[in-house]
């Protein structure tokens, strides 16, 4: 059996119309945020600073701050609502706050490899206490504190954090003691927390009878060679979400087509960034 990569997989489970049509569209003139290059950005500076915690006498060390910096700047887009210099802003102070509370202790053994399925856990280290350990830096541009318990409780069924688990203990021959989401919030206020989850050989185990199961479907679907958009079976249960209605709902429910010259009349190609 084919194994996926986390997001993939959540895409497909959400509906598989959604995430052929999300790999390659988006809403035509959507307005662009920098919520993703932002996470971009902090999170390779972040991998940057643990390749150095590894290998302190690298030669050639190129400063963490530069490699945000540099994700940032390649990734900007010209508009009237983010200047760069106000995005720098966010960056190194978001940066800091990430380094300044960062939960790696003792030896670090993964910095963002990639695995089989192609997974990159952003650091894998070996903590005194806990042992065997995955920490994931995810960035938020806004977080209401009065919400801020709920975001971490949902982290508890985080799936990426999950299949990180199963598939770093495969490699490494032994099991994952520790996952949990490094959260770095810019506003109102910057912040920096760490969430570990327990892991268990019950709970890894609970994990991948589902994990099995979707990356069977997907192998159905597009392993050899993918399937039409119009033979994939679509999730009537994800039209509408907790954040509204699905992009991809003009495509099927309206234009009720998937034809790239009638697609492109509501969607446009989408942006890496």
């Amino acid at each position: 059996m084919t194994v996926y990569a986390p997001t993939p997989t959540e895409d497909f489970a959400r509906c598989p119309v959604y995430q052929r049509l999300n790999k390659l569209w988006e809403p035509r003139g959507a307005e662009w945020t920098p919520n993703i290059l932002l996470g971009r950005a902090i999170g390779e500076g972040m991998s940057q600073h643990y390749r150095l915690l590894k290998h302190p006498t690298e030669e050639n060390r190129v400063d963490p701050l530069f490699v945000a910096l540099t994700v940032l700047e390649e990734g900007y887009v010209e508009q009237e609502t983010w200047t760069l210099e106000g995005l720098r802003k966010h960056t190194r102070a978001g940066l800091k706050e990430a380094i300044d509370t960062t939960p790696v202790q003792g030896p670090i053994l993964m910095v963002d490899e990639p695995l089989g399925s192609g997974a990159r856990p952003d650091v894998v280290y070996r903590h005194p206490s806990t042992g065997l350990s995955i920490a994931d830096t995810k960035v938020r541009f806004k977080l209401d504190p009065r919400y801020r318990e709920k975001a971490f409780a949902e982290y508890d069924t985080w799936w990426q954090g999950w299949h990180y688990a199963w598939e770093v203990g495969e490699y490494l021959g032994e099991p994952v003691k520790s996952i949990g989401p490094h959260l770095i919030t810019l506003t109102p206020k910057v912040r920096g927390e760490h969430h570990p989850i327990e892991v268990t050989p019950a709970r890894v185990s609970f994990w991948l009878k589902q994990a099995e199961v979707l990356w069977a479907r997907m192998g159905d679907s597009f392993h050899t060679a993918p399937l039409p958009l119009e033979l994939l079976t679509p999730n009537w249960f994800s039209c509408y979400g907790k954040f509204g209605r699905c992009f991809a709902y003009d495509a099927c429910h309206v234009i009720q087509s998937y034809d790239e010259d009638k697609l492109s009349i509501v969607y446009q190609p989408k942006r890496t960034t």
